[in-house]
């Protein structure tokens, strides 16, 4: 039974997940004609690219932990963390300052440096990453229509790893210090939106995006947590990212305004 639990939150879970945001993705290709000549185009380019990179970093969960291999479960280890530090957490950033304040010269020096500084932090995690992994150790074996399924995880929390407080600390800096400063700029905006303005549904937009964004943040900062600091081994983040993904559809359905509806998509 327990075996049976853990397969459906690390292979179960992850797919179901990943398949709302390619879900997302596509629902924005689908509105973007409808909604680009009031946010803007690049708002809509960014936000397909976040779902879709996003979907891939959770999708990569059940290959690396059902190869078997210790050499694939390290490269796959090191995509899906590379896509999160250094492609996702600046697509995000640069994302919700696009939506917020439009295209401004600023918005494009804080695109160029966020992903030229996450780039870097992605390079030195993937190194240390590369030289704090000590093998494979298993995490369950079940059954699946007379299948007998393994599967197994790098060995990263040793006592002797005296590399992971650098991960650690680029984990904190890229994404949870870069996901919630957007989260923040993305509530602001919403509670600072004056009252009277042409589009009245654009602050319950910002905030649901904001939100969003800090739960999923939140989750995936307390599993690092207790997995850093109690060596308990957890995904509940995928929980997180359900649930902002929820909240996400909610927040790209909603039309600007609230005439659009009638002649938006349904």
């Amino acid at each position: 039974m327990k075996d049976t639990l853990v397969f459906f939150y690390n292979i179960i879970v992850p797919i179901f997940v990943s398949l709302i945001y390619f879900v997302l993705a596509l629902y924005t290709k689908k509105i973007k004609p409808l909604r680009f000549f009031i946010l803007g185009e690049k708002t809509y380019q960014t936000a397909f690219w976040i779902f879709l990179v996003f979907a891939i970093f959770l999708l990569g969960r059940p290959f690396q932990i059902l190869s078997g291999n210790e050499t694939i479960t390290l490269i796959v280890s090191q995509v899906r963390e590379f896509l999160m530090i250094s492609i996702l957490s600046p697509f995000l950033l640069v994302g919700i300052l696009t939506h917020v304040f439009y295209d401004s010269r600023k918005i494009k020096n804080m695109a160029a440096f966020s992903f030229i500084f996450c780039l870097l932090l992605g390079f030195i995690y993937v190194y240390f990453n590369f030289k704090s992994i000590n093998g494979i150790h298993f995490i369950f074996e079940t059954k699946l229509f007379g299948v007998n399924i393994k599967a197994f995880d790098g060995n990263w929390f040793g006592k002797n790893n005296k590399y992971l407080p650098i991960l650690f600390l680029i984990r904190i800096i890229s994404p949870v210090l870069i996901f919630i400063f957007a989260s923040m700029v993305a509530i602001f905006k919403a509670v600072t939106y004056p009252k009277n303005g042409l589009y009245n549904n654009l602050p319950k937009k910002y905030f649901l995006e904001g939100i969003a964004i800090m739960i999923f943040v939140l989750s995936m900062f307390s599993t690092g947590m207790m997995a850093y600091f109690w060596n308990f081994q957890s995904q509940w983040y995928y929980l997180g990212a359900l649930i902002a993904g929820i909240i996400g559809f909610f927040a790209l359905k909603l039309p600007p305004r609230d005439f659009m509806i009638k002649n938006d998509v349904k």
